[in-house]
């Protein structure tokens, strides 16, 4: 099929097959555009006994009905979006690319791999905005009222490095094998998820990863991890974890800056950092992948969250 051909200007123009595979986008429902890769779908899910009811390219009603029948069949998440996690099960059970042809799946036209994407954008701001939004300072201890209550892992107790974690998948960062919560569906069974509300693993995965880098107390920005450090404290000196929520500043004469945490709810509270009480990372704005990880939307505002 070479290049996708494509007419319109709604959400699925901005979409194909490439940026699918790679976790980036999802075909969805949208009567403003015909995509040549959609009628491909459409074909293959037909096909499969999903019937769309005719393969036009547009993804009306009846493909939204087909996708949601073959997600469902398939043990996937059922919102109707046609992500990374539908379009590999679909060319597992067709036995290759949907898109074999150049500017198809792989870009290249040939092989049955698709590419691996290399690089996530990370925006601190984001980040941020969830913090605030699923933050709270009342009640002081247990869960915090306003958590995402999809993950029902916040529970109020080791909460810190599960909420700081949303934070940094909501700022773009991709969930994987060994960092990942399993209350978001369609994660591969056999992925490690305990290291996700541990403290020091969950950073250790994420250095493991090269997506931080660590930072004087003195440079912290909003968006950066502030870990509580307690020299000595055993199994591990990492205490406590909390996202910056805004640049360094001085507080009635004391240095540190406002943070966001869970645990010990904490909403837009300051906190005194000092070289020996803490210890920063910032998330880089790009994160290298192998394109195994999987990203995750979590809503910036209430709760949800599901692979896109």
């Amino acid at each position: 099929m070479a290049n996708p051909v494509i007419s319109g200007t709604g959400p699925n123009s901005r979409t194909n097959l490439q940026n699918i595979h790679s976790g980036q986008r999802s075909f969805q429902k949208d009567l403003a555009t015909v995509h040549s890769q959609v009628k491909l779908m459409q074909t293959a899910l037909t096909q499969k006994g999903y019937n769309t009811q005719g393969a036009d390219g547009k993804f009306g009603d009846n493909t939204l009905a087909a996708v949601n029948a073959f997600q469902r069949a398939n043990g996937l998440v059922v919102d109707g979006y046609f992500g990374k996690s539908s379009l590999n099960k679909l060319e597992q059970l067709i036995g290759g690319h949907l898109d074999p042809t150049p500017g198809g799946c792989s870009g290249d036209g040939g092989g049955t791999n698709p590419p691996p994407q290399t690089s996530y954008s990370f925006y601190p701001s984001s980040a941020v905005t969830y913090a605030l939004n699923h933050s709270s300072s009342n009640p002081p201890n247990g869960p915090c009222s306003k958590r995402n209550k999809t993950f029902t892992t916040i529970d109020g107790r080791n909460d810190c490095a599960d909420f700081v974690h949303q934070c940094i998948c909501a700022g773009g960062a991709p969930m994987f094998n060994g960092w990942c919560n399993k209350v978001i569906g369609g994660l591969p069974t056999n992925w490690a998820s305990g290291d996700w509300q541990l403290t020091k693993s969950g950073l250790d995965q994420l250095q493991g990863k090269g997506w931080l880098q660590q930072i004087n107390y003195n440079e912290v920005q909003p968006g950066d991890i502030v870990y509580t450090y307690v020299a000595g404290l055993k199994p591990t000196p990492y205490d406590h974890v909390t996202i910056a929520v805004s640049s360094n500043l001085t507080e009635n004469g004391v240095f540190g800056c406002k943070i966001c945490g869970c645990t010990q709810n904490q909403h837009n509270e300051f906190k005194k950092l000092t070289p020996e009480n803490c210890r920063c990372y910032r998330v880089k704005r790009s994160l290298n992948g192998d394109g195994t990880e999987l990203r995750v939307y979590l809503p910036l505002d209430g709760d949800g969250g599901r692979l896109m």
